[in-house]
């Protein structure tokens, strides 16, 4: 899969949400000493129909990409810290861009998986196979009562249990009852015989039985599998309230459902992971990038880890991972007419419920030595018409220095919700930033909105916290790092106007 950045100058990735009035005041000290100064309503606004009308003006000589590339530093590097050094921010970052002289803007909505592209999915895992779906029960009387007298045991036990503490052993009583009444009361309903049965499926989208979100809107899906292999494709529509997706997962030694991994920087770190899970990085990755050119999606891998399966067969719910790494995972970014889109890790949603969530789309394969085990894609996308094809842009040099000015204020937001019992600091270090399209949301829409051009600042932010004692079994003073997991975007401005795209709200 050919490279499609470059490297300035060499031919050859939590946002939290933001007082408007606080971004348009510091944006209009940032800004006052740049070349192409935005309008303040769309930096207030953040309205999508506007950065529409600036993406059809026509750019002028110093704004087009080229120029830009032309004039952007091939590293950056930056140091700060606030004054009583709870917040600091190091850039350390090679600089890419696109390998062209223009970028554009597109329409963007999301999307379900058409049927074209679910049977290319499904011929690419299931070619030659028969797949099935299991239907009916395997929970007989006999099963239920075997379950019956268990927790009627299990309720004695605790009972009887002088070494748990009231608390204790009334949690568990209560979930044993629990139990205990659900199996009582489906047991007369149950048959003599398992009723389960094979029922074959193909790669046709079908009306998924007793699935609505909650808005009522139905989906269709594939839901199948052979005896190792497994696969489900949801399709909601487009304006309800869930979000279509699919996952294909291969039974083996081990499962993988979730794990983050470390992440793979250097050469060396990838040929050690290979040598463990029994595969060369090249080719584990040949094999991830085999699956996109198959089903004809163009894809750029922005990020690799090294990951620890856990054990599929369980012993009494102790869950257990290997002891070395088992697998790579890859994270994939779309790219569109040859420019990749922003990527990140994110599932955060704003903090109105109500709204129809709509994350940044999410793609990443799992691959052990017997090739592909598990992909995940989260919310697609639909690239519609095409806004414009050459977007004046702000230069690196403008954008840094909006970065450089949001940083605090971003950041600092998030310290001042420090209590008495726990407080943190937090550390910024960036460690690439590209030229990428990235979403904006329209306001008051559902999943509809522009791909812009924008700086896209990806490094990587760790929270440490701290505290005296505030939990009472902790025995004593305790300090703990979290770090957002890559790709993770720390900062986003927009390309065209320079306000800062929130993650989050997605606008």
């Amino acid at each position: 899969m050919k490279r499609i950045w470059k490297k300035v100058k060499k031919e050859t990735a939590p946002l939290r949400k933001m007082l408007a009035l606080a971004l348009t005041a510091s944006l209009a000290g940032a800004l006052c000493a740049c070349a192409k100064t935005p309008d303040s309503s769309v930096v207030a606004q953040k309205n999508s129909d506007r950065l529409r009308e600036e993406a059809q003006k026509e750019p002028d000589t110093e704004s087009a990409l080229g120029a830009t590339a032309r004039k952007a530093p091939e590293h950056y590097n930056y140091t700060w810290k606030n004054a009583d050094e709870t917040l600091g921010v190091t850039a350390d970052a090679e600089v890419w861009l696109p390998d062209q002289d223009a970028i554009p803007m597109y329409e963007v909505e999301g999307a379900e998986f058409s049927q074209e592209l679910a049977t290319k999915i499904y011929n690419y895992f299931f070619e030659g196979k028969e797949t099935y779906r299991m239907e009916g029960s395997d929970l007989t009387k006999d099963k239920c009562q075997e379950r019956i007298l268990e927790q009627q045991e299990l309720i004695a036990q605790t009972e009887a249990d002088d070494t748990l503490s009231e608390e204790e052993k009334n949690n568990l009583l209560e979930e044993y009852r629990n139990r205990l009444t659900y199996y009582q009361s489906i047991y007369e309903d149950l048959p003599e015989e398992s009723t389960i049965q094979k029922i074959p499926v193909d790669d046709t989208l079908v009306k998924a039985d007793n699935m609505q979100s909650i808005d009522g809107a139905e989906s269709y899906w594939i839901n199948c599998q052979t005896d190792t292999e497994h696969f489900m494709l949801v399709n909601w529509p487009r304006d309800s309230f869930g979000s279509s997706d699919l996952s294909y997962w291969r039974r083996g030694a081990y499962e993988y459902s979730g794990q983050l991994g470390e992440q793979l920087l250097s050469d060396a770190e990838k040929k050690e992971a290979g040598e463990q899970i029994g595969i060369p990085y090249s080719e584990a990755k040949a094999d991830a990038d085999d699956f996109f050119e198959s089903i004809g999606i163009e894809v750029e891998a922005v990020a690799s880890f090294a990951v620890k399966g856990i054990f599929n067969e369980q012993q009494e719910d102790v869950i257990s991972g290997a002891d070395e790494v088992t697998a790579f995972r890859f994270v994939y970014t779309r790219v569109v007419d040859g420019i990749p889109l922003a990527a990140t890790s994110s599932h955060e949603v704003p903090e109105e419920h109500a709204a129809v969530m709509w994350c940044y789309e999410q793609i990443q394969v799992y691959v052990d030595r017997d090739g592909i085990v598990r992909t995940d894609w989260e919310f697609p996308i639909d690239v519609k018409e095409t806004v414009s094809d050459n977007v004046g842009i702000l230069s690196f040099d403008e954008a840094s220095e909006i970065f450089e000015k949001m940083m605090p204020i971003v950041y600092e937001g998030d310290l001042d919700e420090q209590t008495d019992d726990v407080q943190w600091t937090i550390d910024v270090e960036v460690n690439q930033v590209n030229l990428a399209l990235m979403r904006v949301r329209d306001s008051g829409g559902k999943r509809t909105g522009v791909l812009t051009p924008a700086w896209v600042f990806y490094g990587t932010v760790t929270n440490h916290y701290y505290t005296d004692n505030a939990y009472e079994d902790t025995g004593g003073e305790q300090d703990w790092d979290v770090v957002e997991p890559a790709p993770w975007i720390v900062l986003a401005v927009n390309a065209v106007d320079g306000s800062i795209i929130d993650v989050v709200e997605g606008y």
